[in-house]
């Protein structure tokens, strides 16, 4: 059974285009650049640290050098004894170069096989993804990743020594 509809199959196509050619035009409008991030790939050879320096929290902001709001983008690696084997160099290179982090996160697991049972181990990994941070010229956080930190204050304070 066909039915009759009361627009032309010509109208429907023009409208069904109209629409598109809209939405194209909404998402060229002009984006506010009062606090635009820098392409750091244009800028001082991708070196996130260079460009912004030493970071600071003022209120609720992380802000550079001059005061200036920053935004990092990172990504964290997985508790470091049980994926040891990306705490590399060339990892945190193809997170920087390919994901456009400026910052990773070291997640040194305590418990469960991590610091406390292997020291030695676990903080070479943590050395090895700090010190590719700043081969690359990007921030690092390290996480003491611990469920019990409270039990312990005196393995934290020396690792941090």
């Amino acid at each position: 059974m066909m039915r009759n509809f009361p627009f032309s199959k010509s109208l429907i196509i023009n409208i069904i285009f109209l629409i598109i050619i809209s939405a194209g035009l909404l998402n060229c409008q002009k984006k506010d650049s009062t606090n635009k991030q820098p392409d750091l790939h244009d800028t001082l050879d991708g070196d996130p640290v260079s460009y912004y320096g030493p970071l600071n929290v003022t209120g609720n902001r992380i802000t550079d050098l001059d005061g200036k709001a920053v935004q990092l983008r990172g990504m964290s690696f997985f508790w470091s004894q049980w994926m040891g084997k990306y705490y590399n160099n060339d990892c945190v290179e193809w997170l920087k170069d390919d994901w456009h982090c400026n910052i990773v996160r070291a997640a040194l697991a305590v418990e469960e096989g991590g610091y406390l049972t292997n020291p030695e181990i676990e903080k070479k990994k943590i050395f090895d993804v700090v010190d590719a941070a700043i081969e690359q010229g990007i921030y690092v956080i390290i996480d003491w990743h611990d469920h019990h930190a409270t039990d312990h204050l005196r393995e934290a304070k020396e690792f941090f020594a």
